[in-house]
């Protein structure tokens, strides 16, 4: 369905609403369709006619309203379309009584619809309602061929002119009661009539569902467009055409494309053969990728980086629900590439050398597989062994088994935050123990000399506990109290810094 964007009354349109005003009838004749762009630097304001006229309808209603606004309408069937044109110009011509000219004028861009020659098995009929100004006191009115389709107010007429007729033949039935034969012909004469009335309300009543059909779909439009991917059971396997139980006006839906479509152009077709002829990845690569490492986005599964990124196209077939037909219309299909996350970008996000802002490539299975291998190599257990030949004496005694032990347990190494007090800084203090022995090392800064018992400097819960309780560390900037969790200072000289090292039994 075409979305006309840039519509506008033309500067003719507005010089004709002038003229009613002053008691001329502003008559509108015909709707044309066309295929054409705006010439670069125009407006729709300033045409004065159709760029690529393609079809003529013809008005069957003129509908002014209260707010100097009217709804002009015809009905378009591509019967007569000898051969199919993309619908993109939408003009609306009238005559004040000295010529036609072109009263409005829109053009949809890109966004137009491709409107298929007659004979080609498509048959595409259009309810076309034209909304323009006309001024609030403008005498309004439409110019009907005696072969175009009747409006309601025409139906009405007509209705009520029937109604008077069968009123009459009634009449006539009664007075000529006597005479047999002429009451049995005027009898049948009525009943076609009334028989006529039925078959009017019932296409009154169809032509009432399609204008509420029609406002609905405007309506939802309006919300602007949304898309639904089809999946499994959602759509023909054959034919591609949605089965969605209740569709909605102003969604897109996406259906996994066949192929090529007869809507594209031969460049198109040509692109949508050759990306569907591609070998995508099914269960059985996978399983084959898992046993060789090869990589699926490659068609030989012998390779192990998708690096160079996999620009195979994905295909979708694009529909929309027509509402008012109570039918799915075929737009086209839509193509898009995707590249995969590359095993260097892997490396460098786990090694911390990737600095990039971030990208567009996808994390595919095979770079799940990849960076789950990297990390279980990355915290693989690290195995140390020693030979019968490290014994130097060739024996095994328990002072031996005890250094052993001692030496395999598990070294701590720890740099703790710098921190400071009132009185004191410490900066570049590090804890290592190694097996029953803590090492403490760090900067000691004395920036005022405290006199009055030690005050707490650090607190870290990487500082075991010393065997003796308390361990004492005596600086020229500071006397330190090592103890379980936390550092105390006292004393020291104004302006001294002093690296210490001290070293106590766990």
């Amino acid at each position: 369905m075409a979305s006309f964007v840039s519509s506008s009354i033309t500067a003719a349109g507005e010089a004709a609403i002038a003229r009613t005003l002053s008691g001329e009838t502003l008559t509108f004749t015909k709707i044309v369709l066309g295929d054409g762009r705006m010439p670069a630097g125009s407006t729709p304001a300033g045409m004065t006619a159709l760029v690529g006229p393609q079809a003529v309808v013809d008005i069957v209603k003129c509908e002014p309203e209260t707010d100097g606004t009217a709804v002009v309408g015809g009905v378009f069937v591509n019967t007569g379309t000898a051969t199919g044109f993309e619908w993109r110009e939408l003009g609306l011509f009238a005559n004040v009584g000295d010529g036609e000219f072109l009263f409005s004028y829109a053009n949809a861009g890109d966004f137009c619809e491709f409107i298929p020659a007659s004979g080609g098995g498509t048959v595409v009929e259009k309810v076309i309602d034209v909304f323009t100004y006309v001024g609030d006191k403008a005498n309004v009115a439409i110019q009907i061929r005696a072969d175009s389709y009747a409006t309601v107010e025409q139906y009405l007429a007509l209705k009520e002119k029937i109604d008077a007729g069968a009123t009459a033949a009634a009449a006539a039935a009664s007075a000529a009661a006597a005479a047999a034969d002429r009451a049995s012909e005027a009898g049948a004469s009525a009943l076609a009539v009334v028989e006529r009335a039925e078959s009017g309300e019932e296409a009154r009543q169809v032509a009432e569902e399609l204008r509420l059909a029609k406002f609905a779909e405007i309506e939802q439009r309006s919300r602007g467009w949304t898309f639904h991917y089809c999946g499994e059971g959602e759509y023909d396997p054959v034919t591609r055409r949605p089965t969605v139980a209740d569709p909605v006006a102003a969604t897109m839906y996406m259906v996994p494309s066949s192929g090529a479509s007869p809507m594209d152009t031969p460049e198109n077709q040509q692109q949508a053969l050759e990306a569907a002829a591609q070998v995508y990845e099914t269960p059985e690569d996978i399983e084959a990728d898992a046993d060789g490492g090869g990589d699926p986005g490659s068609s030989d599964g012998a390779g192990d980086d998708p690096g160079s990124g996999d620009d195979r196209l994905s295909m979708w077939d694009e529909w929309m629900w027509d509402a008012p037909h109570k039918r799915w219309e075929f737009l086209g299909a839509m193509n898009a590439s995707v590249s995969p996350i590359a095993a260097e970008q892997i490396d460098a996000i786990i090694n911390g050398t990737d600095e990039g802002e971030g990208g567009t490539e996808a994390l595919t299975r095979w770079g799940l597989r990849y960076f789950w291998q990297s990390i279980k190599d990355f915290f693989a257990r690290k195995v140390h062994i020693h030979s019968g030949a490290d014994i130097e004496d060739g024996t095994i005694t328990q002072a031996k088994l005890d250094e052993a032990t001692r030496d395999c347990l598990s070294q701590k190494n720890n740099v703790l935050t710098s921190t400071a007090n009132s009185t004191h800084r410490i900066e570049q203090v590090r804890v290592v123990r190694d097996g029953h022995t803590v090492h403490v090392s760090g900067l000691l800064t004395c920036a005022y000399a405290q006199t009055d018992g030690y005050s707490q400097l650090i607190a870290s819960t990487a500082l075991p506990a010393p065997s003796a309780g308390i361990v004492y560390c005596d600086t020229p900037a500071g006397h330190l109290a090592i103890e379980e969790g936390r550092i105390r200072v006292h004393g020291g000289t104004v302006g001294t810094s002093y690296r210490f090292h001290d070293s106590y039994a766990a």
